[in-house]
């Protein structure tokens, strides 16, 4: 299995995730921690050789925080966006019109 392989099957990655900025996390016959580097999108763009797993393998890909904030930040707007249709419906509803 490759670190592609293994990624896919666990769902993908987050929507948020910092794919140039993976971590394989390995450890040795003698217990040694090995961390490799992982550019998974370096990975599904070509660009980069997809890597073999071994048992007991760890892939970390970490959040991206502008690209959390970013996606947060439409959330919430979209929020406050029905929020505002709501109220304006509710106002149309009881006769109220804005001016």
């Amino acid at each position: 299995m490759t670190v592609s392989q293994a990624i896919s099957q666990a769902q993908g990655p987050s929507p948020y995730a910092k794919l140039s900025a993976g971590m394989l996390i390995r450890h040795d016959a003698t217990g040694k921690r090995q961390e490799i580097l992982v550019n998974y999108a370096a990975i599904l763009q070509g660009e980069q050789a997809d890597m073999p797993i071994q048992e007991n393998d760890i892939i970390y890909i970490p959040n991206s925080r502008g690209r959390r904030f970013t996606y947060d930040l439409v959330g919430m707007t979209d929020l406050m966006m029905m929020q505002q249709s709501f109220a304006m419906g509710r106002r149309m509803q009881r006769g109220i019109r804005e001016q």
